[in-house]
């Protein structure tokens, strides 16, 4: 229990890879990824990023003043920097990492997440699917496909769910089968209660 504990206590924050010298772990993200290598480690480094300078604040020398330790944008801007080195070097490979960058920037990107969502392999898709559904709320997930005006997508999104087939197929099944795209986005926004999208000026909608 005591090594427990004392390990508990003595465990680093991944957030000093980066504050420790910004500009040059900025600049080397490239050699980051390759030398880290493993996409559940850089998922852990993803989460773990806060708004925050911990060289300023956990690990400031002791006979430091007080300094100011808030770095705003720095989680985002990190995010951002990473997403490009991801896609260059393996974007079927660092597929959960890219998802965990959008997720985890503020504000959270899930349109930009559930547009990645189309590997060749159903399986690796799924699995993509699912993962992106850990890392956000399912009925966000869902709803934002809904959003997209994309009845496959919110489909693909609410199979591998909690919600039973009967709370989301009727309702995909009764919009699929309106004629009129125009129509169909009007529900939709309706729906999600965006009702400054649903007021929009469209072609004529059947009585």
């Amino acid at each position: 229990m005591r090594r427990r504990c004392r390990c508990r206590v003595n465990r680093i924050d991944l957030n000093i890879v980066l504050d420790h010298a910004p500009a040059a772990f900025m600049a080397d993200l490239h050699e980051f990824v390759r030398q880290v290598d493993d996409p559940y480690l850089l998922n852990l480094f993803a989460t773990a990023l806060r708004d925050e300078d911990v060289a300023k604040s956990m690990y400031a020398g002791m006979d430091g003043g007080p300094s100011e330790s808030k770095r705003l944008g720095k989680t985002s801007a990190v995010c951002r920097a990473l997403r490009p080195v991801l896609q260059l070097l393996g974007p079927q490979r660092y597929m959960p990492t890219m998802l965990t960058t959008l997720v985890c920037q503020s504000p959270a990107d899930i349109p930009g997440a559930l547009q990645l969502l189309s590997p060749p392999d159903a399986e690796a898709r799924d699995a993509a699917t699912t993962y992106l559904r850990y890392l956000s709320d399912a009925d966000t997930v869902y709803n934002t496909a809904l959003g997209m005006y994309d009845l496959p997508l919110a489909l693909a999104v609410a199979q591998p769910s909690q919600h039973g087939p009967r709370e989301y197929l009727p309702a995909l099944g009764e919009l699929h089968a309106i004629a009129s795209d125009d129509y169909r986005r009007y529900k939709i926004a309706v729906q999600l209660a965006c009702y400054d999208q649903a007021l929009q000026p469209r072609t004529t909608r059947p009585s």
